[in-house]
């Protein structure tokens, strides 16, 4: 030992060498070593009574590192650097975790430093170990990856890096905690997928993926910490595993291992994807696949020569499914199926049988989130009808129902205008307006069943238009005597994007309505949805205007739509420059969630998507992808509809362009425009938006002849609905791309 380094340096030492003491000589050994010295032989102890205590309380365990107790300070360094130790958060193999606050004079920020054991510090093999941990850190920049901040080496020359502080709890505490259902959990584990994914995308591994390396913190963000074993990848797309001397592999944890790592095979992308489905069975169960397996041959036997058991099989105790918000059995089934499947696939003992990528892991949690077919279960087409039936079991069933009235009623109206058919002309009148009632009904109907006409009705707008001459006619007065029909239609403009014409039916209803002295609640919906479309239609200032006495109108008796309502007005805000009046509304907004237990994850979505937006106009553009992918998760665990998760995925898409990711821009946008397009086609603006977006990915990647393409299918869907603002917007880069084109210039 040096006896230069200071008393925390000899009690680090100490403690070291007493993790490898039987515990009959425990006591003789600590005697011997602080040699008299009471004070360090308490510091020593103390520490020691941390870590035990932590070894037998797993929730405590923080980011591969044992909790030390919050006490022993004095057996810390005062300062490390430019930074203040204020306690030991916890030790590990390779060092020890202290949280500091920078106090240098130029400004207070609380860290986590991560220095690495005196003891060790002069291996030259463990030295390049921990630099290589700080370079690899050093390359990764993702929300959910606690990130490099700063590193140097002491004046002992003990190396040292200063990393994002994470006040959270580890994932499985954290998910107990809150009792958190499968859903919420699969959410979370996806935003670990996306730490990992971009991890992968700068060719580094983990390799060492657990839950005790994933904090959460209070608002649910995910952060992976601990690349301490993380290796980059070769060209061959993998890396050697290290091993001991004795031929075993080293650097892992076990209990999460993948095969390959326990054979000391070569390790890849494939390493993390297992490690990955360990966690998931673990965070749905309770369990993980080889809980039976105790010690390091017993678990090398049954993962090297045997395939995980199915998810649903795992001994679920009633506690592990109370924290899971269901029974024992009704766990089972939500298990049994499509999560059996995806579980095993991740957990598959030969890696080219796993998924190639965690990015197409994340794909098929996302699909399960949104009710679709996983890729993993090779389902037949009545498994993709059950499918498509679930995800839209609200719609199917109320066009079922409302097929069923609609044609009870237009046989009554028939069978009755028959038998008065002689009666009177006036019954003639009756006759022809329950007639039309009917057709245009019916028509409807048709919009409710997207299997006919592949994901979107081929003649919506002619029937739209038809409906509407029928309706607005002032001779048939159809319209006028069923204003609700008129919302109707105005509902199917603004399907297609075409907010204009919706408005003008939408104001027509609120003349209607208040021609009649409706109620106050009645005109308040009517308003509410007048001031959306005048929103959509860029008319911000009047939507504003009309939407503050909506907000008067319901305040009684509609409180969850005055929510909704806050949260619009927030939009409108943002697009006229006020962004405090549009935070204040927002805050608002989410004080009535939390008192109203009806407020739905899909206004909490809403709420974080207009977060982002905000951010983004500060330029803060870590802190609006985080807001965005918080509501995309919202919104996958609501089962939202499919333009609203596009949406999300084009927003985090905008962001990646916007940091530099293209690649990541690039899928993010592609896959906005296939889920939209599957729900309206790809002639609609809300496609039209992310087309417009690719278009610019494109010519980030140099590819203009592409970008032109884009930008002139963009262009005829925005005329064809007159939105005047975009084809403003989008008409300059298209005519400049297109004579630098002709000009032969990138």
């Amino acid at each position: 030992m040096d006896p230069d380094r200071g008393p925390w340096a000899r009690a680090h030492a100490i403690v070291d060498a007493a993790l490898d003491q039987p515990a009959d000589r425990l006591d003789a050994f600590l005697s011997d070593a602080c040699a008299g010295d009471a004070a360090l032989e308490s510091r020593v102890r103390q520490w020691l009574f941390g870590i035990q205590a932590a070894a037998a309380d797993p929730p405590s365990v923080l980011g591969g590192y044992r909790h030390a107790p919050a006490e022993p300070v004095g057996s810390a360094p005062d300062r490390i650097g430019h930074y203040r130790i204020v306690r030991i958060l916890g030790t590990g193999g390779m060092g020890t975790v202290f949280e500091g606050e920078r106090d240098d004079g130029t400004f207070r920020h609380r860290v986590a430093i991560k220095m690495m054991r005196p003891a060790i510090a002069g291996s030259g093999e463990f030295v390049q170990r921990f630099n290589d941990e700080r370079q690899i850190l050093a390359s990764l920049s993702h929300p959910n990856i606690a990130g490099l901040l700063d590193g140097d080496v002491t004046a002992d020359g003990v190396p040292y890096c200063v990393l994002e502080y994470v006040e959270g709890h580890t994932l499985t505490g954290w998910c107990d905690a809150r009792g958190l259902d499968l859903r919420g959990r699969i959410a979370l584990v996806r935003q670990v997928c996306g730490a990992v994914g971009h991890a992968h995308t700068r060719l580094v591994v983990h390799r060492d993926i657990k839950p005790s390396n994933v904090l959460v913190t209070d608002d649910g963000v995910v952060k992976l910490l601990d690349f301490g074993i993380a290796r980059l990848i070769d060209d061959s797309g993998e890396h050697a595993a290290i091993t001991r001397p004795d031929g075993w592999p080293a650097a892992m944890t076990p209990e999460y291992a993948s095969p390959e790592q326990f054979r000391g095979a070569p390790l890849g992308v494939a390493t993390d994807v297992y490690s990955l489905g360990v966690v998931l069975h673990e965070l749905l169960t309770g369990a993980r696949p080889f809980p039976a397996a105790r010690g390091w041959l017993a678990l090398h036997d049954v993962v090297t020569h045997q395939e995980a058991p199915l998810v649903s099989s795992a001994p679920i105790t009633p506690d592990d499914a109370r924290h899971r918000g269901a029974s024992v059995t009704a766990l089972r089934a939500l298990l049994r199926g499509d999560l059996d499947c995806v579980v095993a696939r991740a957990l598959a003992r030969d890696p080219a049988r796993r998924y190639r990528s965690v990015d197409e892991l994340d794909a098929d949690l996302m699909r399960y989130l949104a009710g679709e077919p996983v890729q993993a279960r090779n389902g037949g087409r009545g498994y993709h009808i059950r499918k498509f039936v679930w995800r839209n079991r609200v719609a199917v069933g109320a066009a079922v129902i409302a097929a069923v009235t609609i044609l009870t009623a237009s046989l009554t109206a028939v069978l009755q205008a028959r038998r008065l058919a002689a009666v009177s002309s006036q019954a003639m009148l009756e006759r022809n307006a329950a007639l039309d009632l009917s057709r245009v009904m019916l028509g409807f109907l048709e919009l409710s069943w997207p299997w006919d006409s592949g994901g979107t009705t081929r003649a919506l707008r002619p029937l739209l238009d038809s409906a509407g001459s029928r309706l607005l006619d002032p001779a048939g007065q159809l319209g006028s005597r069923y204003p609700y029909l008129l919302q109707s239609l105005a509902s199917g403009y603004l399907g297609l994007g075409d907010y204009p014409r919706a408005l003008a039916v939408e104001q027509r209803v609120l003349q209607l309505l208040e021609a009649r002295g409706a109620p106050r609640d009645t005109l308040g919906l009517a308003r509410m949805r007048v001031a959306e479309s005048l929103r959509q239609s860029g008319r911000t200032d009047e939507g504003l205007a009309l939407s503050a006495q909506a907000i008067a109108d319901l305040m009684p008796t509609h409180p969850v739509l005055v929510t909704r309502l806050r949260i619009a007005r927030a939009r409108g805000l943002r697009r006229v420059d006020r962004a405090p009046e549009a935070s204040a509304s927002l805050d608002t907004a989410m004080r009535s969630l939390m008192r109203d237990s009806t407020g739905t994850q899909l206004t909490q979505a809403s709420v974080w998507e207009v977060r982002a937006e905000l951010a983004l106009d500060a330029g803060e553009l870590d802190r609006a992808a985080t807001c965005f992918r918080r509501s995309l998760d919202l919104r996958l665990t609501a089962r939202a509809p499919a333009l609203e998760i596009g949406n999300g995925y084009g927003d985090l898409g905008k962001i990646a362009l916007r940091q530099g990711d293209i690649r990541g821009a690039d899928s993010l946008v592609t896959t906005a425009i296939e889920r939209k397009s599957a729900a309206v086609g790809r002639a609609h603006p809300e496609v039209a938006d992310e087309v417009a977006s690719l278009a610019q990915v494109r010519l980030r990647q140099r590819r203009g002849a592409e970008a032109l393409l884009l930008l002139e299918e963009a262009l005829t869907v925005y005329r064809g609905v007159g939105r005047q603002s975009r084809i403003d917007g989008i008409v300059p880069l298209r005519d400049s791309l297109r004579s630098a084109l002709r000009a032969g210039r990138s």
